[in-house]
């Protein structure tokens, strides 16, 4: 602790400091106070990565009511701190009333669906959200409800809501975001135990279909032309057969939108149990 006071104290009188990076260094709750007195002299600070640590949510709580002091804050990650609901409503109101923030990490904190209220609270009101990270986490059913505000949202462009027990319910609102919204590009919905039934109905959204106009000339479309990337197959029940019509639509996608290559990696966001052959699972996400 002391050595991290040390640091933070360091850094504070920095005008030029734009990342910070705490990952996995032991921060408590005692470091808290400590950590938002520096934040209040680092104007530049646009990314706060405090992920891994153990704040718990009285030290997330205090954390939260002090955001603002973060005036140009673009992204916060606060993945697996044991925040807890009482803790994650906290930052979400928070961020929701911060002008700058557009990115938000609350993976893994024993989030469940007392929190659900908020994140729709939050993705009805914050215009300027970009990246929602919510893996690892208890909100089941209430998953449903989170998605119908994401069908309507006009600035979202990733989500993840993978490894949350969604199951079957969370289907139709799944479909209705993949029909209306129009500004996502990210979905990582893996580990959800989504049964077959739902490759048959997403790969239907991604099908190519042929239409003769008027004209009679022939025109190709699909139902959603900008997802670039689904995070599906991990942890669900979908068929090869469906899988393969998926992906060669979302590669389509990223040719249609002048992306040769899309440069992400679902693999990193495998939970740390994962005991899958490849060497990055243990990095349990991207920011």
């Amino acid at each position: 602790e002391k050595v991290i006071e040390t640091l933070v104290k360091n850094l504070q009188g920095s005008l030029v400091l734009s990342i910070l990076s705490l990952k996995s260094c032991g921060l408590t709750e005692n470091n808290v106070l400590t950590l938002l007195h520096a934040m209040k002299h680092m104007q530049s600070l646009k990314l706060l990565d405090i992920s891994e640590n153990s704040i718990g949510s009285d030290g997330t709580k205090e954390l939260a009511s002090h955001l603002k002091y973060g005036k140009n804050l673009i992204d916060f990650n606060i993945f697996g701190n044991n925040c807890q609901d009482d803790g994650i409503i906290a930052i979400i109101k928070a961020v929701k009333n911060h002008p700058k923030i557009q990115n938000l990490n609350i993976g893994m904190n024993d989030v469940t669906n007392k929190s659900s209220h908020y994140i729709e609270d939050l993705f009805h009101h914050k215009e300027n959200l970009r990246e929602f990270h919510c893996s690892l986490n208890f909100l089941g059913r209430a998953v449903t409800k989170i998605l119908k505000e994401v069908a309507f949202n006009h600035s979202l462009k990733t989500l993840d809501l993978s490894y949350n027990n969604a199951t079957e319910s969370s289907i139709p609102p799944l479909l209705q975001v993949l029909k209306k919204n129009a500004t996502l590009t990210d979905i990582n919905f893996q580990g959800n135990q989504l049964p077959p039934v739902a490759g048959i109905k997403f790969k239907e959204i991604f099908r190519t279909r042929t239409t003769t106009n008027a004209d009679k000339t022939q025109e190709k479309h699909k139902e959603n032309e900008t997802l670039l990337h689904f995070g599906l197959f991990h942890g669900n029940f979908i068929v090869a057969s469906d899988i393969k019509v998926i992906e060669t639509s979302l590669v389509d996608n990223r040719q249609n939108s002048g992306k040769k290559e899309y440069p992400y990696e679902p693999e990193r966001l495998l939970p740390k149990y994962d005991t899958g052959v490849n060497k990055n699972s243990s990095n349990c996400v991207v920011s």
